[in-house]
């Protein structure tokens, strides 16, 4: 009788040492998940910033370059297009607004008088400090990557990983890297 108590007890201990290190496990891959989106939110938001200084531009490019409309149209289409929901979620969608930037300010080039604009500096300025928050947002945020995509293929976390569905998250590239 004391050896199955015994073995009772023992049992009893493993399924109770198994199913915290499951809990905990668990849960630490949910933190790690909670932190991966909400970073992935920061940089959604400073994108959105940064593709809000589009009609910004726009006005203020509109007196002097009018034989640039292709662009100008471009612009406007990367903007209505970036303010949907589920555009946002795609990757393509923040190499779209860096490329319309891009063309945007390659028409400043052709044109002197724009950067004399009292508002362009201003706006300028802002678009240097939301590249510099998506800067230090993707860090972050592939830092939070690197350190989840490790813990869902180390083991023994890696199995709890797959019976609970975690995949893993891809890396933001550089800013550099989002040009044409």
């Amino acid at each position: 009788m004391k050896k199955l108590l015994t073995a009772i007890i023992i049992i009893l201990l493993i399924f109770i040492v198994v199913g915290i290190f499951y809990a905990r496990t668990n849960n630490k891959l949910e933190r790690c998940k909670i932190m991966c989106d909400e970073s992935w939110e920061r940089i959604d938001t400073e994108f959105q910033k940064k593709s809000n200084l589009i009609p910004s531009f726009l006005i203020i490019m509109k007196d002097y370059a009018v034989q640039e409309e292709d662009t100008i149209q471009y612009a406007r289409d990367v903007y209505t297009d970036f303010m949907s929901t589920e555009t946002r979620k795609e990757m393509s969608a923040f190499y779209a607004v860096n490329n319309a930037l891009s063309k945007l300010l390659s028409i400043v080039d052709k044109y002197p008088e724009l950067k004399a604009n009292e508002n362009f500096t201003p706006l300028m300025n802002k678009l240097k400090e939301v590249e510099n928050n998506i800067a230090e947002a993707s860090k972050q945020y592939n830092k939070n990557v690197e350190t989840y995509n490790t813990l869902i293929k180390a083991f023994p976390t890696n199995i709890i990983a797959k019976t609970q569905g975690f995949s893993a998250y891809p890396k933001f590239p550089k800013e550099k890297d989002l040009g044409d």
